[in-house]
């Protein structure tokens, strides 16, 4: 289990052996859209948040 983000990798199919896993930066999510995407699918964060759905909308792309 992960702790609020603490370990995002990116995994490329092309790289050599021994160099397919590497650190990544966190992007495109806020906590609350985190915390919607989990409930989708029946998961909870390890983290809390209260609000709304609308205050989870990204008002700029």
């Amino acid at each position: 289990m992960t702790y609020h983000h603490d370990a995002p990798r990116y995994i490329l199919a092309d790289a050599p052996t021994g160099e397919k896993i590497k650190s990544a930066p966190v992007i495109n999510h806020t906590d609350e859209e985190l915390e919607l995407i989990e409930s989708l699918v029946g998961r909870s964060v390890p983290f809390a948040f209260t609000g709304d759905y609308d205050s989870m909308r990204k008002t700029k792309y």
